[in-house]
């Protein structure tokens, strides 16, 4: 590459890097993947790029780039396409079949939202312009990030009983406001849940989690070899549910695997939520036209005549669950939402003013979204 031209691709991301806010510095700051370009002899210009994520050394200029955890901000890995590094691979060839690939926000409901190509448009936070990412695509996914038996399980049997609920209000266009039944708005609830404790777990550490006071089981065996604990005993153990704590952590003290212990956090959390909130009672938001966009995790959206926020769960690009929580969220982030918690009022805003109604849902889930929010590729925006 010519000296002139790599000079032009240099200033061409310092002016990238100046319209860019510092959390987003630091966030570009933060990767691992490195760009070098080799340059004849030192110069002035050379020199000058000094600081703003560009590092001079005599005559290599090296550019910085990439997301927390290295690739993207949920660390996909850059070298290869569409695919992830593994924190936790399974044996070759998988045998177990172990689902390694897992959805925060479930594959059928990020369907609803695509095009013809099984695509939707997913912008990062701060950025205008959308990448198309298909529902399998690693920005969706978690590495392993817990047991496959919950996968499996009761994260399943929690996701059927909302895709019952959601295909039938996605089929309907009609009524504007439409009240859920019981145990409709159960399932839907137990869905925020269940969104809300996988996005917080997704990127959590895979090292051991100690268990103090507790020493480690030295005795335990294959329960079909009957032979020392191997990874295929391991992976052989999780298909069945069981947790073991063979492993040695901090100070002598047993360890069990990071997955298997979320399994059971995101289950007590769910737990927890659904006895703290008790019935939440549900409505399905009907907008025409919309283009609704989906956050990377469970929204809670301030309102302006409460303190309690408007529950939001996208069904389709033009629909939508929402709820007013009975009681107060206390992360939930101080913004003005000028829809009422009236769902009343709502319902003869969505009628008079559809596109109003559109834009402020859209502008406060972006607002919540933590690293991306996505929507159907037509309309971006």
């Amino acid at each position: 590459m010519k000296e002139k031209t790599c000079y032009r691709l240099i200033h061409q991301f310092l002016a990238f890097l100046q319209k860019l806010t510092p959390e987003e510095v630091a966030r570009l700051e933060s990767g691992a993947t490195t760009i070098k370009i080799s340059l004849s002899k030192p110069t002035r210009k050379a020199e000058r790029l000094k600081g703003s994520s560009l590092l001079h050394s005599g005559r290599c200029v090296t550019i910085k780039l990439g997301y927390e955890g290295g690739g993207s901000a949920y660390g996909r890995s850059r070298t290869t396409k569409n695919k992830m590094k593994r924190r936790n691979p399974p044996q070759p060839g998988n045998p177990r079949g172990i689902t390694c690939n897992q959805h925060v926000f479930p594959r059928a409901a990020i369907e609803r939202f695509c095009d013809v190509k099984n695509q939707v448009a997913v912008f990062e936070c701060g950025s205008l312009k959308p990448k198309l990412r298909h529902y399998n695509h690693p920005v969706f996914l978690a590495d392993r990030a817990w047991a496959d038996h919950a996968e499996h399980g009761y994260m399943h049997t929690m996701e059927e009983a909302y895709n019952a609920v959601a295909k039938s209000y996605a089929a309907a266009t009609s009524p504007v406001m439409q009240n859920l039944g019981d145990d409709e708005s159960k399932a839907v609830s137990d869905f925020w849940f269940l969104w809300q404790m996988r996005a917080h777990f997704r990127s959590a550490s895979q090292k051991p989690v100690t268990l103090q006071g507790i020493k480690p089981d030295t005795g335990l065996r294959d329960p079909d070899t009957g032979g020392p604990v191997t990874q295929d005993t391991e992976e052989k153990l999780e298909k069945m549910g069981v947790v073991t704590a063979h492993l040695t952590g901090d100070n002598g003290n047993a360890a069990v695997l990071a997955r298997q212990f979320y399994a059971g956090q995101i289950l007590m959390g769910c737990n927890q939520l659904r006895a703290a909130w008790g019935l939440v009672n549900w409505v399905c938001c009907r907008i025409a036209n919309a283009n609704l966009i989906v956050p990377d995790q469970s929204a809670s959206l301030p309102c302006n005549k409460t303190a309690l926020p408007l529950l939001y769960v996208p069904l389709t690009p033009a629909s939508c669950f929402l709820a007013v929580a009975n009681r107060a969220i206390s992360n939930t982030m101080p913004l003005t939402f000028s829809v009422s918690a009236d769902l009343g009022k709502l319902k003869e805003l969505c009628e008079a003013n559809p596109k109003g109604i559109e834009a402020c849902l859209n502008e406060q889930v972006k607002r919540v979204a933590k690293a991306y929010y996505f929507q159907h590729p037509d309309g971006q925006g």
